[in-house]
């Protein structure tokens, strides 16, 4: 459950920021994930906003409902 506070009926955008990290560091943040703490990891931010502009100077990986793009 990457963003536990999500409704899907309040009109907001969840947003779930996770800072570029090793892999180890990912593994140990899953228990997190799946207890529905996710927002209580080091270098995770979550947001709530109803608009949302994304730029970066190069491709940036992300997922939109569970589906990975770039």
């Amino acid at each position: 459950m990457i963003a536990p506070c999500a409704s899907l009926d309040d009109g907001q955008l969840d947003v779930v920021v996770v800072e570029d990290r090793p892999l180890f560091l990912v593994l140990a943040a899953l228990p997190y994930m799946f207890t529905r703490r996710i927002d209580r990891v080091s270098g995770v931010h979550t947001y709530r906003t109803n608009r949302l502009k994304i730029s970066a100077p190069g491709p940036v990986r992300f997922h939109v409902d569970g589906e990975p793009f770039v």
